[in-house]
């Protein structure tokens, strides 16, 4: 079991501390919003995020519901990330450095999610520790959709759309085996 302590420095920076339960491993990830880099245990480690618009007919299709809720397909993004790894907790905490990245932008999901999923491949596949150090070649990929109508968010400044993210996955591939979960289905609706 991986323990994780998320530490917001301010409303740009944060700590991401994670420990395995029954060992010496612990990690430490610092990122400012802006920055192409993250800090793992005293490593920058590059990251960037890619942004498109997948070609789907289903946003079309949303466009013409009837419900000012219907979700309408917005974009797609990814947050792509690559270090070498000796350990499974160094790519839970890479996993859920790149998951707390994102909640700066409104992506929530629950850290014993991430651990268990991430976690749980790890042992099906039978990665254990990798003592050899081999590259974790990843990302975090999503989609955006917005409601087809306008709601008021309740601060006096007009209606706007909610958003959410749909479909956040962590897709990896370490030691020649692949990774492709599905860590939030959807999330809530919220105002830019």
């Amino acid at each position: 079991m991986i323990d994780f302590n998320l530490e917001k420095e301010d409303e740009h920076t944060f700590t991401l501390k994670t420990e395995v339960k029954g060992t010496n491993e612990k990690h430490s990830l610092t990122y400012t919003k802006g920055n192409d880099y993250f800090v793992m245990d005293g490593e920058e480690i590059p990251i960037y995020f890619d942004e498109f618009v997948k070609n789907t007919s289903q946003s079309n299709i949303s466009l013409f519901a009837s419900s000012d809720s219907t979700p309408v397909y917005v974009s797609s993004g990814s947050l792509n990330i690559g270090k070498t790894v000796t350990t499974i907790g160094a790519i839970v905490t890479i996993i859920g450095g790149g998951l707390a990245i994102l909640s700066l932008a409104g992506v929530t999901i629950a850290t014993g999610t991430i651990t268990s999923i991430v976690s749980n491949w790890a042992s099906v596949i039978g990665l254990g520790t990798l003592a050899a150090g081999y590259t974790f070649n990843g990302k975090i990929t999503f989609d955006q959709y917005r409601t087809k109508g306008l709601f008021d968010p309740g601060m006096g400044k007009g209606k706007a759309h909610k958003l959410r993210f749909q479909d956040v996955r962590a897709i990896g591939t370490v030691k020649g085996k692949s990774m492709d979960k599905q860590l939030l289905n959807y999330g809530s609706w919220w105002f830019n």
